[in-house]
This record gives C-alpha cells, sequence and structure tokens, in this order.
C-alpha cells in the first residue's frame, strides 16, 4: 500500500484502535516504522537491543563498507555488487539452521535461482584489460 492509501488505512486503524496520530514528524516516523499502532521505543534499552544496536554498528557498517571498498578495488562492480543477491540466500540457510524456519518449494527454487545467476556472473566475466 502506497501514498494515499496507505496513509487512509493507518489512519482508519488508528481510530479502531483509538489511537491519536501523530503531532510531529519525527514522530510520524517512528509511528510508521513501527507499523502506525502506536508502538514506543523504551528508554532505556534492554541490554540485548543495545547490544544489537552496537554489533550492528561495529559489523554491520563500518566493517561491511570496509570490506565492500576493498572488495571493489579488486573485482568488477558487476561481481561485487552480487552480494546483494546472495544476502537472501545466507539469511534463508541461516534461518533454517538457527530458527528452525519451514522453507517452501517456491523458496528453494528462488534460492536456486539467485545462486545460478551468481554463478553465472562469475563464470561469465572477462577478465580486466590492461590499459596502457
Amino acid at each position: 500500500m502506497h501514498g494515499e492509501g496507505a496513509a487512509a488505512h493507518r489512519g482508519l486503524a488508528r481510530e479502531a484502535l483509538g489511537l491519536a496520530a501523530p503531532a510531529h514528524d519525527l514522530a510520524r516516523a517512528v509511528d510508521v516504522d513501527a507499523g502506525g499502532v502506536g508502538e514506543r521505543p523504551e528508554w532505556p534499552p534492554q541490554p540485548g537491543a543495545a547490544w544489537s544496536w552496537v554489533y550492528l554498528i561495529v559489523f554491520g557498517s563500518l566493517l561491511a563498507v570496509n570490506a565492500y571498498m576493498v572488495l571493489l578495488s579488486r573485482v568488477s562492480a558487476a561481481l561485487a555488487s552480487s552480494y546483494t543477491f546472495v544476502n537472501p540466500v545466507i539469511a534463508m540457510a541461516l534461518g533454517i539452521w538457527l530458527g528452525g524456519e519451514i522453507v517452501t518449494g517456491f523458496e528453494w527454487a528462488a534460492a536456486g535461482v539467485i545462486t545460478a545467476g551468481v554463478v553465472l556472473l562469475v563464470l561469465g566475466r572477462e577478465p580486466a584489460k590492461a590499459t596502457h
């Protein structure tokens, strides 16, 4: 749902739940991020949530961006950007292994298509030509 339809839907949901509309832009952003049901962040955050946030800052941002820049300096942009295709497959595998998630045949097929596409990208790349 996008645009006016989504806003109308949130307004109806808010009315049905008896919730007031947020007063300013930041509150609206938090409200939309929380699903539009009036969920508010806790302060102080739970220790597990705070450590997760720190982990995402260090490993999900600082190290990941630096690793990507090193990779980009060594391979083509197309190959370096293939991580965006592989991440969902890895996330699915971790969900099965660590979370006990059930995966449908369609999801396995999608993972196969993604993996085949990345394999074709790697096998089909041309070696870099020397420039003089």
